[in-house]
């Protein structure tokens, strides 16, 4: 039962571990089979003795990968006998709590950091722990030898982290059913295990954690924001810093992002921008591309989908974030700058804008939700905290108008008229692009110090519905996106992501050329194409993902724009002589997940990628 999330610390074979505060080292174990390098560190002896004789159960029944290597030893968090800069990944779980000088033993866990390094740090949240020691003096120091001495806001945490020279990244919850067990048990007496309500809560709890049964794990999702027993934030060491020097983290860059990165580090440090895709683009090439989308953004900040044409929200922040990745950084502020003027009271935007304002005034969801991706994909990008926090009240009202939007069962209606009206329907596509939206939302909350209960609940409700309920939303398998999207907003991973693309390859994708925006007809589209490149990239399918980009380049006009798609097999361009910014934006996104050069680049895959067979075939 790990509280902390392998993924989200980026953990990878190799790296150089320490859990702090061990315990019986669930941890420890958990990243040894990761193929780490472990050293468990606790005051406990029989702790350490019993972590020992487990890792050597583990070396004798296989479950330790070739290399890697585990050991305990008894040490103070406080005075840690480790080398400056020895660990590139730490763990302290639920140990702050305990430690009189919590402030030393933070300065020593970033000490034996390594520049560039993660800290994963556990505390009780707030509630929970609030109402445990209202429940029972018995449950806290002083009345308990080494227990807990404070109840840590995240405010609290976030300082310490920043004291110690650490920048505090993002956070989750975990573990809610467990608070009630910690509840019952102060109100009946902490010591008294013997209680039948505890002892009946207890077999609960072991029957959740052996079976994971649908219902235990729906009411831990929904639970977790709220009363979740453990908050864990995660932390980086500046990477130009030798030690823990106080604000030296404010300069780090960012390593670990809010939501769910998958585990391994992109290779090499990230570049300022996407420069080129070797073998596929050239610098010339992404620079044409780039400045391509530059020429049609218009002096209020609105990027044009072509001169003389309209513009949506969407594809507007898709091409703000484009121009981010190359290195457009104004230009992007200027294409944020426009929706923070022209936002409507109640949080919206209108369907469709052009040189002359608007055209269409219908109100879309995932229009308004998208805001969300690209300011944080910006933040990403520049490290601008001012930037964040002048665009901060923009996506909180984007949010409450989607979320006002949200269904009984969790789906997202589509839009709303412009006398306020609802659409009667949900799509697929749409929601799901709403559920990435609103994940970058928390994260830009989570690093400004916000706490949005509300946000964290509809994002689970929408994904839960999105994976379980398909009749919830409009019959559209026909078009690609409702293929793809799912996949690509995160909802389905691993095998369940791979499958779902890897059944239907030969519908949508025409080899050679790319992605049908609708199966049955054969007119391939680069925005498709590579919005599915970035699907196949996050569910690890990292050859499809290449062989699609590079097919798309077919679509590729001389003057680096991309045509809006192309009819096969007469090759007609469809609509005729109709290039957009919105495909030659989605083109570079996709550039930069394949190449990892930014520090954006997983945004929307979790993960840089390199050139990789597929250990999965695809079936003909």
């Amino acid at each position: 039962m790990d509280t902390v999330d392998y993924r989200r610390l980026e953990l990878a074979p190799g790296h150089r571990v320490l859990d702090l505060g061990c315990g019986s080292g669930r941890h420890a174990f958990g990243a040894l089979r990761r193929g780490a390098d472990v050293l468990a560190c606790d005051l406990g002896r029989p702790e350490l003795a019993e972590v020992r004789d487990i890792v050597a159960a583990m070396g004798d029944a296989g479950e330790i990968p070739a290399g890697a290597f585990a050991t305990a030893v008894g040490a103070d968090a406080r005075r840690l006998p480790f080398a400056d800069g020895g660990f590139d990944r730490i763990i302290a779980a639920e140990v702050l709590e305990h430690i009189d000088d919590d402030g030393a033993a933070l300065a020593e866990l970033a000490r034996v950091l390594r520049p560039g390094g993660v800290l994963a740090v556990t505390v009780p949240s707030w509630l929970p722990e609030k109402l445990c020691w209202l429940l029972s003096e018995e449950y806290h120091a002083p009345a308990v030898v080494g227990g807990h001495v404070r109840i840590y806001t995240l405010r609290r945490l976030r300082a310490l982290l920043r004291e110690a020279g650490l920048l505090p990244l993002g956070r989750h919850r975990a573990h809610a059913l467990h608070s009630p067990y910690w509840w019952l048990r102060c109100a009946v007496g902490p010591n008294d295990d013997d209680h039948r309500l505890v002892r009946a809560y207890h077999r609960l709890l072991c029957w959740e954690i052996e079976r994971r049964p649908r219902i235990a794990r729906m009411a831990e999702r929904l639970l977790r924001p709220l009363i979740g027993k453990s908050v864990v934030l995660y932390a980086v060491k500046d990477p130009g810093a030798r030690g823990g020097a106080p604000g030296a983290a404010a300069r780090a860059h960012r390593r670990v992002r809010h939501w769910a990165p998958a585990g391994g580090e992109n290779p090499g440090a990230p570049s300022e921008h996407l420069r080129e895709v070797p073998g596929v683009l050239s610098r010339d090439d992404v620079t044409a591309t780039a400045e391509g989308i530059v020429e049609w953004q218009l002096d209020s900040g609105l990027i044009l989908w072509f001169p003389g044409g309209h513009a949506d929200p969407w594809n507007h922040v898709e091409c703000a974030m484009a121009l981010d990745v190359t290195g457009y950084h104004a230009a992007a502020e200027r294409a944020y700058g426009f929706l923070a003027a022209t936002q409507r009271r109640d949080g919206a935007w209108h369907r469709y804008y052009t040189a002359d304002g608007v055209e269409e005034h219908k109100l879309d969801a995932n229009c308004t939700a998208y805001v969300a991706c690209g300011v944080w994909h910006h933040y990403l990008m520049t490290r601008d905290r001012g930037f964040l926090e002048d665009m901060w009240r923009v996506v909180e009202r984007a949010v409450g108008f989607t979320l006002d939007l949200q269904q009984p069962r969790g789906e997202i209606l589509w839009a709303r008229h412009a006398d306020g009206t609802p659409w009667p329907f949900a799509l697929l596509s749409s929601s799901s692009s709403i559920h990435h939206s609103l994940r970058s939302a928390l994260a830009i909350a989570a690093e400004l110090g916000h706490e949005r209960p509300r946000w964290e609940a509809g994002a689970a409700r929408l994904a839960g519905v999105i994976s379980r309920e398909p009749d919830a939303f409009a019959p559209k398998d026909r078009f690609a996106m409702d293929w793809y999207y799912p996949v690509l907003a995160g909802i389905l991973e691993g095998d369940d992501a791979r499958r779902r693309l890897l059944d239907r390859w030969d519908d949508f994708v025409l080899e050679g050329w790319g992605v049908r925006c609708v199966a049955d007809r054969d007119w391939v589209t680069p925005a498709e194409t590579a919005e599915c490149t970035l699907a196949y990239l996050a569910a690890g399918l990292t050859s499809e993902a290449w062989d699609l980009f590079t097919w798309s380049q077919r679509q590729r006009d001389s003057d680096g724009r991309y045509w809006t798609g192309t009819v096969l097999p007469q090759e007609h361009r469809f609509p005729a002589g109709e290039k957009a910014s919105y495909s030659a934006a989605a083109q570079l996104l996709a550039a930069d997940a394949l190449t990892g050069a930014t520090a954006a680049s997983g945004l929307f895959t979790r993960r840089g990628a390199a050139r990789a067979a597929s250990r999965y075939s695809r079936s003909r």
